[in-house]
């Protein structure tokens, strides 16, 4: 082909746009003193508001002090200002239980980063060849992407420290238990509410009795501690012969599952002989350690860690974890 004569027009356009958001949320509750029976004592509003900000004034300082310390740039903290009015007392006091005297505090940060692009290109003409002929053409290309990321983190104390439900867990194939992001619907509370829960890894099942007996665990009571607090406590009041292990010679061992779910969400109920468990042992050593994921979100948490034997003489580890819900 010779081309003699041509027309061509090109044509690109491109559309980027990014955005980033960050945020942060503080919230303070004083430690409230616990009353004293015998003693009335009536003190004014404009008193009893000045108290309460003298009681928070070095915690806000110090978080505030910190929190400008990482971002590099000064904040301001609202709900603290000295000069705002106060709301006018009730005439009767309301009947509600009195608050812990704890108090507590939480910081949560949310960042979220996300990035669009896209790239037009139109091309069309005509041709004239040395041969006479005539050619129109016309092409187009389109590309795109985007992008999105996005964290969340939160430290939480005292009365703010988000709810945990603490079941044992049995590590059948696994040093010790971990927890995954992924989440399954279940009522750990056993009040008929549905929480998200985080799955286990592999190598792990939650220790469950089959209470109703219907093949399944459809809430927290058929699991141990959820309801206590202690999960080495609720077995041990199934410890019949008082050696202080769960055994054969204990009625219970042998209802005693094995709940495990995996990442499809698929569950197995076990019996601990299918996994060549032959006894649970009742003691167990208190310390804490933080189950995180890989943006330092708390999953979880272990409280304590015990031990079971397996009928080979081999020996594994069960551990009490705080799920956080």
């Amino acid at each position: 082909m010779r081309i003699t004569h041509s027309q061509v027009s090109l044509v690109a356009e491109r559309y980027f746009h990014s955005e980033q958001t960050q945020s942060f949320h503080i919230n303070l509750q004083a430690a409230n003193s616990p009353s004293l029976p015998d003693t009335e004592v009536e003190i004014s509003s404009a008193a009893r508001n000045q108290f309460s900000l003298s009681t928070l004034d070095q915690r806000v300082s110090l978080i505030k002090s910190l929190l400008e310390s990482i971002l590099g740039y000064e904040i301001k903290f609202w709900g603290f200002d000295e000069e705002a009015p106060a709301e006018p007392a009730p005439e009767q006091a309301e009947q509600n239980p009195p608050p812990s005297a704890q108090g507590g505090f939480s910081i949560e940060s949310a960042n979220h980063y996300s990035e669009t692009e896209s790239t037009q290109f139109q091309a069309k003409g005509k041709i004239q060849t040395s041969d006479g002929r005539e050619i129109q053409f016309a092409a187009e290309l389109s590309l795109s992407r985007s992008y999105q990321f996005s964290t969340q983190t939160g430290v939480y104390s005292g009365n703010l420290e988000k709810p945990k439900k603490d079941p044992l867990v049995i590590n059948y194939a696994a040093p010790a238990a971990l927890l995954s992001d992924k989440k399954f619907s279940f009522d750990l509370a056993s009040d008929g509410s549905q929480q998200k829960v985080s799955l286990l890894k592999s190598g792990s099942g939650f220790l469950a009795l089959d209470k109703n007996e219907d093949g399944k665990i459809s809430q927290g009571s058929e699991l141990f501690g959820t309801q206590s607090g202690n999960g080495f406590a609720d077995l041990t009041q199934y410890d019949e012969d008082k050696n202080g292990w769960i055994d054969e010679e204990d009625s219970i061992f042998a209802q005693l599952k094995l709940w495990i779910k995996d990442d499809s969400n698929n569950e197995q109920l076990l019996s601990l002989s299918d996994k060549g468990i032959g006894a649970l042992f009742l003691g167990h050593a208190k310390a804490n350690f933080d189950l995180n994921n890989q943006h330092n979100e708390q999953l979880g948490q272990i409280r304590a860690s015990g031990i079971y034997l397996r009928e080979d003489g081999s020996g594994g580890s069960m551990q009490q974890i705080d799920l956080t819900i």
